[in-house]
Formats: C-alpha cells, structure tokens, sequence
C-alpha cells in the first residue's frame, strides 16, 4: 500500500474517536504536542475480526495506528519476548501482540462463564521474569494476559480457561475467583522492587483489553472489574495505590467514586 500523507492525521482521528483518553492526552502518544503531528510513517493492519465478528477499527479495510501506541492494534516488536514458538492458540482479541502458551490452567468451574476481571500487576524485577513465571509449569501460577510498559499485550491462556491468578480469595460470597474471571498482569515492578508509575500508553492498553473483553464477553458490571487486593485484601495490594483508577472510570471501566471533599477544605463554602 502506498503511503498517503493524510493517513497520520486519519490515525489521529480515530484513536480521537476511539480511544479511551481523552484527545488532549494523545500528546502523551505522539513525538509533538499536537495529535496527529509528527508522527512519522504509519503501520497498516489489514482489518481483522474477533470471534464474534465485530469489526475492529479501521478505515477504507484497513486498521491503522502509529508504532508507538498499542491502542487498538500491537506495536510491531523490534526483539522477541519469548523464545518459544509465537502463538499456539488464537488469541481472543486481534489487539494482542503474541500468543505465549502457559500450561497452568484448567476447566472452569461447572462451565462457568467469566463475569469479573481481576487486575494485578506482576511484582517482578522485568517483565520479561514474569511473563517466564507465569509460563512455567513449575510456578503453578498465570494469567490471561499481560501487558508490558510499552503496551503490547501478551495472552498466555485462552480466556474460555480458567487460570491461576486468584490464589486464596473471595467475593461476594464466591470464593473460587479464577472460575469467574479473567485475569490480567500489568508488568510493574511492584513495591518490592521500586512501585513506579504506570506509563500512559500501558494504562491505555489495559483500558482497551478490558474494554475488548467487556464487548466480548459481556455484561460484565463496572463493579466487577477488580484489584487483586480487593479480593485478597489481607495478603495482596497490588495493583497498589499508583494504579489510575479515576482514568479508568472516565474510561467507563471499573467503579470508580470520586473522592468527596473535606468540609474544612478551602473552596467548599465555609465562611
């Protein structure tokens, strides 16, 4: 396909219209403080379709978004995450990366369909240790997905599975939390290793995942897209307090309840 000039500010465009930020935060995504500035040459992704044949987004047949953000299509990577082979299942959303087969996972409970999604981050020195954990028959433990700090999202069981993410935990009476969701590790150092910020193009790649598989799988009610240390609160606090909850919530995903002011507070009316 040819390169057409228009196409950067068409990229824009549509993740303007699609994407969970706001259009002011897309300088965030972009080299310029403009949208659709500067960005260089574009990658085209031919228009694909999840399972249930909704469209992804796209325009004239094709899906297109720059490189540098892994909003609704996977940033093309430079160096392999994995050396095994690159996908042995097909992944459920067509915005994942790469396909990493973990082996520890089973049925879900009674056939049980999941209705909650659990977010955690990884606790570990790389992402790259994690996502090896998580893949390893030894550890007994994985995950759905994960998503790297660039964005790129990795899928290591088939969300029709149930994998081992939860431990020890309980909601609303249900105490076998693997059954009924979907988990997702967001690669964080955690407070073990230097908690830092969650980069921006991370959390809109989380946004987008869990808004993939609200479509996908739904309903699934803002309520029950969750922190691991809302179901394990005596013995998990990931994803911990610098996760961005409030932009999720303007994001229309997960609960969120602005914080009411203090009524001593300056600028709430007391004379």
């Amino acid at each position: 396909m040819e390169w057409d000039a228009r196409r950067p500010r068409l990229a824009a465009d549509a993740i303007t219209a699609q994407c969970p930020l706001t259009a002011h935060k897309l300088k965030d995504f972009f080299p310029s403080s403009a949208p659709g500035a500067g960005l260089g040459k574009v990658s085209f992704y031919r228009l694909r379709r999840d399972y249930k044949g909704q469209q992804s987004l796209g325009f004239s047949g094709y899906c297109f978004l720059p490189r540098a953000v892994n909003y609704a299509v996977p940033a093309v990577r430079t160096s392999p995450v994995w050396p095994g082979p690159m996908s042995s299942f097909q992944p459920d959303s067509f915005i994942v990366s790469d396909a990493v087969p973990s082996p520890n996972h089973d049925e879900r409970k009674d056939g049980r369909a999941p209705d909650m999604i659990l977010l955690h981050y990884t606790g570990m020195q790389t992402g790259e240790a994690a996502l090896a954990r998580l893949c390893s028959a030894e550890s007994k433990v994985s995950a759905h997905y994960v998503v790297f700090e660039d964005g790129r999202i990795v899928q290591c069981v088939p969300e029709a599975r149930r994998a081992w993410h939860a431990g020890v935990s309980s909601w609303a009476g249900e105490t076998d939390i693997n059954s009924c969701s979907i988990g997702i590790e967001i690669v964080n150092p955690g407070h073990e290793f230097g908690y830092r910020d969650f980069p921006l193009r991370q959390v809109a790649a989380v946004i987008s995942l869990c808004k993939s598989i609200v479509t996908r799988r739904g309903p699934i009610s803002s309520d029950r897209i969750l922190a691991h240390s809302d179901v394990a609160p005596a013995r998990k606090q990931d994803p911990g307090e610098r996760f961005p909850w409030a932009l999720l919530g303007e994001s229309g995903i997960g609960h969120w309840v602005r914080p009411a002011p203090r009524p001593n507070a300056p600028g709430c009316g007391r004379s």
